[in-house]
């Protein structure tokens, strides 16, 4: 388990298309899947913060037919 404090540099108000670009950045070659992990973080975040993220909706469950 994280140790308190360390998440706190997720917890950033983020735009929509940041985060969205963000993740699908993390779609190259990530073995271990951080960049994938960093970036759900972050929107996961969020959400916790209320931000309307419901058009990352489709990037979070897989590739989207329309991207």
């Amino acid at each position: 388990m994280a140790q308190p404090g360390q998440d706190a540099k997720f917890f950033q108000r983020g735009k929509i298309e940041e985060l969205r670009a963000e993740l699908q950045a993390a779609e190259t070659k990530d073995r271990k899947f951080l960049k994938r992990k960093t970036a759900l973080k972050k929107i996961v975040a969020n959400i916790t913060m209320g931000n309307d993220s419901r058009y990352n909706f489709p990037f979070l469950r897989g590739r989207p037919s329309d991207h």
